[in-house]
């Protein structure tokens, strides 16, 4: 589940700012503190764990295994490598993997929750083992080469990134790239692997990874990545389709700019949300404390109903009927008890 009527940091922030005695945007800083505190809850709060459940389709990939003769090769078939993926960063762990008979080359699958996703889509559950190895890229590099990167923003222009190397002859190096918005740069040395990758803290937009030949892309890195590790996991058979779906419990991750997206976009739902935090955090208040305690159960039912509605189980009138004995006398002829 992607969201319940979301709504923008701009939106949420406007009309939460009045209940929480604040101005936007003059006390931006602290309101968006608050949207991220209510959005964690939505993740962590037992009582609702909304958000935690994706499921995504994955390409799978070709991974070379530690060379045992000293010359690796460059068959996906020989016995070098192995298929396996790499768990996206905004995903915590998994649940259940899939091969996927019908894959889709394009992205819209991505982040379509479990419900959405027909059994015809899914094939046989398949084996998937974690390894003990942490990857700086999405993707592996299968072929010697110089890389490329991309730069999305233009306030990340002349920024350094850094790259701990392998380049012919197995030598390890520290390479760097002044990132430039909306161009290509380019390394001059020819790369056999990427050991660590380090991008600048205080990054606007995403920077992408690729292989200069045919700009194959390795990763796309978020702003909030700052020294990128990702989880490596191999299948202990092979999958012919190339494609996994992978359900697991998506990463919380803070908002930080007008245009990102509030899961929850209810005033109602704000309203007790922005209530609950103002009274219930740094205050020994009892009258506050119930004030609190009050608009968290009024947030955690109003949240309640708009899942109800969303997933078509809002209460019905009942039977006019209903629970009501009849009286003996009311029976009509031929239908009494005997």
């Amino acid at each position: 589940m992607i969201g319940l009527e979301p709504t923008t940091v701009a939106k949420a922030g406007s009309y939460m700012a009045q209940f929480l005695g604040l101005s936007w945007p003059r006390d931006r800083e602290e309101v968006l503190s608050k949207i991220n505190d209510f959005r964690d809850l939505t993740y962590t709060d037992p009582n609702l764990t909304l958000f935690d459940n994706v499921t995504e389709c994955i390409a799978v990939s070709s991974y070379r295994m530690g060379c045992l003769s000293g010359q690796c090769g460059v068959d996906p078939c020989d016995d070098n490598f192995f298929q396996g993926f790499v768990l996206p960063e905004h995903l915590i762990s998994i649940s259940a993997a899939w091969e996927s008979k019908r894959p889709l080359n394009i992205r819209t699958r991505w982040r379509e929750t479990q419900q959405g996703l027909s059994e015809q889509e899914r094939g046989d559950r398949v084996s998937v083992t974690e390894t003990s190895t942490l990857v700086p890229t999405e993707r592996p590099m299968l072929h010697s080469g110089r890389l490329k990167m991309f730069a999305s923003r233009p306030e990340d222009t002349g920024k350094e990134v850094l790259l701990d190397v392998v380049i012919e002859g197995n030598v390890h190096r520290r390479i760097s790239f002044k990132l430039q918005f909306d161009q290509w740069v380019e390394s001059k040395e020819t790369i056999v692997s990427i050991d660590y990758v380090s991008l600048p803290a205080d990054r606007v937009g995403t920077v992408t990874l690729a292989e200069a030949t045919d700009l194959r892309i390795l990763s796309v890195y978020e702003p909030w990545e700052d020294v990128p590790n990702y989880r490596l996991f191999r299948l202990s058979s092979r999958c012919p389709s190339g494609f996994i779906l992978l359900q697991g419990v998506r990463r919380f991750r803070e908002v930080a700019y007008d245009h990102e997206l509030v899961e929850i976009g209810s005033r109602t739902v704000l309203r007790h949300a922005a209530e609950h935090l103002r009274y219930g955090i740094g205050t020994v208040e009892t009258a506050d404390n119930q004030k609190s305690a009050n608009a968290y159960a009024s947030m955690i039912g109003a949240i309640r109903g708009l899942m109800n509605r969303s997933r078509g189980e809002a209460k019905q009138d009942p039977h006019p009927f209903a629970g009501r004995q009849v009286s003996p006398s009311n029976i009509l002829p031929g239908y009494r008890r005997r």
